[in-house]
């Protein structure tokens, strides 16, 4: 079965009780929205790791990776009717990392084999940004997935309209119009950006992958992981 047939066969057995968490290009989202386009109305909520508002992107100076990926796929995404939508862009991703030192902890720190394939997977990602001198890691995809589970309080999520520009110099550019600058005659948003986290996430994150430490709590929800393209 096909990423999008999977996510549109498992939103019908469960219905509200999925939280779709997307943390790469929307394709697979957009091709489940083609195949029922009531899939918004049947899942509980999303929370899309992607965009930049107010901070310059990560592959172009408008754009972050996943939305710059298949805009097209994004523009549809947010047009969608869904029932909660929330944004973690960069905006808020850039002010969370681990540094090498978190990430030499966890490796010698615990032989859980989950532990060890995420300090491998912090450490290759460690080596892959120059620009930071190799010395810490944003943590964009875990604090998505943390503010999904709730295990991540916001003091800073404001309603909005969210939309994509999907060609041109701005490609992948994500538009953000707040409740209160939207003409009158416009229908109550249905989404909310995150752009403040009330504690800093790499601690949070430590201590949850280290031994005896306290866990993300579970959500009443079931999560599935999709890949980013069919």
């Amino acid at each position: 079965m096909a990423a999008a047939e999977r996510l549109v066969a498992t939103a019908h057995e469960i219905g509200s009780r999925l939280h779709i968490i997307a943390l790469g290009p929307l394709t697979n989202i957009a091709v489940a929205l083609a195949i029922d386009e009531t899939l918004p109305e049947t899942v509980g909520a999303i929370t899309i790791m992607g965009g930049a508002h107010l901070v310059p992107g990560n592959v172009s100076p408008h754009a972050e990776a996943n939305i710059f990926a298949d805009p097209v796929a994004a523009s549809q995404v947010f047009s969608a009717p869904w029932r909660n939508l929330t944004l973690v862009p960069l905006d808020i991703t850039n002010n969370h990392s681990l540094s090498r030192a978190d990430v030499d902890l966890l490796q010698t720190a615990s032989t859980d084999p989950a532990v060890q394939l995420a300090a491998t997977m912090l450490a290759y990602y460690l080596d892959r940004h120059p620009e930071f001198d190799h010395s810490k890691c944003l943590l964009h995809d875990p604090l998505a997935a943390a503010i999904a589970l709730g295990s991540v309080s916001l003091n800073e999520s404001p309603s909005c309209t969210i939309s994509v520009e999907t060609d041109g110099e701005h490609r992948g550019r994500t538009l953000v119009t707040f409740d209160e600058d939207a003409s009158p005659d416009t229908s109550a948003s249905r989404h909310r950006i995150a752009l403040s986290a009330t504690a800093d996430f790499g601690p949070l994150l430590m201590s949850a992958l280290l031994p005896n430490a306290q866990t993300l709590r579970e959500p009443d929800a079931q999560i599935i992981s999709l890949p980013s393209c069919p």
